[in-house]
């Protein structure tokens, strides 16, 4: 039985990138400024400089949707482009480790499509990405290891397979 879209939240975790020493640091994150730095030493400071980083154009060669709205506030945006700008915007910081939080919630099914697509090619290049996500089906497609959390617990994990073929685990915290 193939799962299919629930309410009940549910992680999935692409593989992770080769370990590295640099620290894991969420896209944002409010530090006390050093005095004496203008603001592009602040931005520049705060770089781990991955092999190839993100930079504008490479996020608008992902979301060539982006390219073509460049001009546009944010709020000018569908809502598909402002979970593209979102996406974008958090690799701009060169993650180690992408986190995303419903990021296909509410959105049209082909936009739905396209985000879960390029997710797919960021796994494949290495990135580290936890998804929590209600779309099984999706899920079970992108991830190779999920977990179910209750309560804020951790109640299963296994692989898609596993999911997949455990009913039982199915009925009871995904409502399939």
């Amino acid at each position: 039985m193939t799962p299919r879209l629930s309410t009940s939240p549910t992680a999935a975790v692409a593989p992770p990138a080769p370990a590295t020493e640099a620290p894991l640091r969420p896209a944002a994150r409010a530090e006390p400024l050093r005095t004496g730095f203008n603001a592009v030493d602040e931005l520049v400071h705060h770089l781990d400089a991955p092999a190839e980083p993100w930079t504008v154009e490479r996020v608008f060669d992902m979301f060539p949707r982006l390219g073509e709205r460049a001009s546009n506030r944010g709020n000018h945006l569908s809502g598909g482009e402002q979970q593209m700008l979102a996406i974008g915007r958090a690799l701009m910081t060169n993650p180690l480790l992408l986190v995303l939080d419903e990021a296909t919630e509410g959105l049209a099914p082909k936009i739905r499509e396209e985000i879960w697509a390029k997710l797919d090619e960021l796994k494949k290049t290495g990135l580290a990405i936890i998804i929590i996500d209600k779309d099984v089906e999706a899920l079970c497609a992108f991830a190779d290891r999920h977990y179910i959390l209750e309560k804020g617990e951790v109640i299963w994990t296994g692989s898609t397979a596993d999911l997949t073929a455990n009913k039982e685990l199915q009925d009871r915290y995904l409502g399939v």
